[in-house]
């Protein structure tokens, strides 16, 4: 089958998935890479090695939106007037979890640059997901707005970790990386990245702020995606990093453009099950079964990690009892930016793209299992959630 039918394929069985997943309480981002895997040629084979390779430009794409719409998230005003000490439990949180899953994944696996990969992806939390749990229970409270805050810091605190990982990795794995070049090429990578997503987003901002209409402001904000994506690799930085500066940048200058960009996500939406479903059409249950002492620690080690690095936040920023309590089950979840960072390892690393892949994958399956529940648990016991006995039952 050609290339496009392949796409169109894994695009309607991505679609329905996603729908058959979500009746069962699971997010739609499952049902795509469940489908990905049963397309793909580890299983019926109908989406070939061939077509999961041409789909790295789509994945990229994606992520550059992803990491666009994390950034529209973090309006600086708005982050002012919820809860104190998000800054610390977010910055806490992920330096915690990105620690103990580095030492404890690197124990198992014996190899540094999975660790650290591992370890700089752990960091983030699906925002769709929480979003999801949070919308179902209609919570609202301390909890609730320090989960929102918290997890849009550490969505641009995992981007960045990553931007800065990847030399260090690089060097570690033996490709011929000077010490010099480790320190400089990220720093480099992200000031730059920076400096250019700042410009394209006041640029962005000045244009919608002239001319504010939906449909022209979806065409602009795709354009200025596209083109953060051309120029960071026009000059070799970061594209994770300059579209989540724009995105950042757009909203504080100009914090109608969530209004205006509030359709984004439905047109991204068959981008995002290409991306998700590729990712899912690349696994292979071979290799994680080999890997499964590492989806352990990892599993364990990131849970851990969310769990000390929140509860020292809140005590540091003398944070109500219920946030210490019951904010970290909030923040497991994490079947988003970085798995979607997946695709960025394998153009960085294409041998270790197949184990990343399956223990991100088979981790995020176990939180969607497990760390839903967990989440519905937390914001009940906070006494945050306002859907009743009899909703639920319906």
């Amino acid at each position: 089958m050609e290339y496009a039918g392949q796409i169109g394929i894994l695009i309607v069985a991505g679609l329905i998935g996603g729908r058959i997943l979500r009746r069962f309480g699971l997010p739609e981002i499952s049902g795509y890479l469940v489908m990905g895997f049963l397309l793909g040629p580890h299983a019926l084979g109908l989406i070939g090695a061939t077509s999961i390779s041409d789909m790295h430009f789509i994945e990229e794409l994606a992520l550059a939106f992803i990491a666009f719409t994390i950034g529209l998230e973090l309006n600086l005003v708005a982050l002012r007037r919820i809860e104190s000490g998000i800054v610390p439990i977010a910055i806490l949180q992920s330096v915690a979890t990105a620690s103990l899953v580095t030492l404890g994944t690197f124990a198992v696996s014996r190899s540094w640059p999975i660790a650290l990969l591992l370890g700089a992806m752990a960091t983030a939390t699906s925002p769709g997901e929480v979003m999801l749990i949070i919308r179902e229970l209609r919570a609202s409270g301390p909890v609730t707005r320090t989960c929102l805050g918290v997890v849009a810091l550490d969505d641009a605190l995992g981007v960045a970790l990553f931007a800065l990982i990847v030399p260090v990795a690089a060097l570690l794995g033996g490709i011929p990386v000077s010490a010099t070049e480790a320190l400089l090429i990220p720093l480099q990578e992200i000031v730059g990245s920076l400096v250019v997503g700042i410009l394209l987003g006041l640029i962005l901002a000045r244009v919608l702020h002239v001319s504010p209409s939906h449909g022209f402001a979806l065409a602009t904000a795709l354009t200025t995606v596209f083109l953060a994506t051309g120029l960071s690799h026009l000059w070799h930085l970061s594209p994770l990093l300059t579209c989540l500066a724009v995105g950042t940048t757009a909203v504080n200058q100009y914090p109608y453009v969530s209004e205006l960009l509030h359709d984004l996500d439905e047109i991204m939406g068959p981008l995002h099950v290409v991306f998700f479903g590729g990712i899912g059409a690349s696994l292979n249950l071979d290799i994680l079964t080999v890997l499964t002492p590492v989806t352990v620690i990892y599993t364990t080690t990131r849970a851990l990690g969310k769990l000390l690095g929140s509860r020292a936040g809140a005590s540091y920023s003398h944070a109500p009892q219920a946030i210490r309590n019951y904010l970290w089950p909030t923040l497991l979840p994490q079947a988003g930016i970085n798995v979607g960072l997946i695709a960025l390892v394998g153009a960085h690393f294409p041998e270790l793209r197949e184990p990343i892949a399956a223990v991100m994958l088979a981790s995020s399956a176990i939180y969607a299992v497990l760390g839903f529940p967990l989440a519905h648990i937390a914001l009940t016991r906070a006494g945050e959630a306002h859907v009743s006995g009899a909703e639920k039952a319906a």
